[in-house]
Formats: C-alpha cells, structure tokens, sequence
C-alpha cells in the first residue's frame, strides 16, 4: 500500500440534497464545487449524472426494498471505484476514497474487517480520523466506518 502520511486524505460521498460530494476525511468539512480536485474526477465521471443515479437508487431502497445501492459490486458503486483508481493515478497530494457501507437497518454493529472487493484486511487510519472514516482497503479507493 502507498504512503498516504504527507496526502490529503478525501472522500467522495452522496448526501440528500447536497451538490457537493467531496469530504476532508479528517473532519468531514465538504469541499466547494469549485475546488481544483472536481475538475479530476469529471475528466472520468460525470458527478451530477451519478449524483442523480445514486438518488434514485437511494430513493429505490427507501421506498421498494432493493438494496442493491448496498452491494459493492452495483454499478453505480463500481463507476465511482473505476474511476478513482483512474483520478487517483493524476493526484500528488491527495487520495480520494469512495465511502461505503452496509445497510444498518438489520445490522447495526456490523463490524468491517476485510474488503468486499479484494477479501484483504482493512487497514485502520490514525485517530486523528473519525470513526465514520476509519477503516480502508489496501488495494481499492474505499473507505468504511469503524462499527
């Protein structure tokens, strides 16, 4: 795994009614739309196509009971992967994450351990890092909660 000591470390994030969906993973501030790192990632994804897509997925869960926005492998989910891996490889001073978890409603201490992508051990941040954004994946851009 890289060093990730001297980068900013960010999450990419959907929130209901919220344009913006990069956060400083430290103290989860939101990063304007006009910061220089959304720029990157439109160069592989459209953010206000998926922000719409996740929407409606999100929205598909709420009122339909299809949990498919919880599974890793959705390609909702795999778009935003794919294209991390992609920005990532262009930054220098920052690491972008795609923040994932389960569905609480039927496990709410669920416990990460491993990556639902590679089966490899999280690795946990410092404690400078809030719970919501403890645990990352050795080989993927994912970030997940401690419990």
């Amino acid at each position: 795994m890289e060093d990730l000591k001297n980068k900013e470390l960010i999450k990419v994030m959907w929130l209901p009614n919220q344009a913006e969906v990069l956060f400083k993973m430290k103290d989860e501030t939101s990063l304007p739309i006009k910061s220089a790192l959304y720029p990157h990632i439109l160069q592989y994804i459209d953010i206000v196509k998926w922000r719409k897509e996740y929407a409606q997925k999100y929205n598909d869960w709420l009122n339909k009971d299809d949990d498919s926005i919880y599974q890793i492998e959705n390609g909702i989910n795999m778009r935003m992967i794919d294209s991390l891996i992609e920005v990532n490889k262009a930054l220098r001073h920052e690491k972008i994450f795609y923040w994932f978890d389960i569905d609480r409603t039927y496990n709410d201490h669920f416990l990460w351990k491993y990556c639902p992508i590679s089966k490899k051990e999280l690795v946990k941040l410092g404690e400078e890092f809030p719970k919501i954004n403890s645990l990352i994946s050795p080989n993927y851009p994912l970030v997940f909660p401690l419990g």
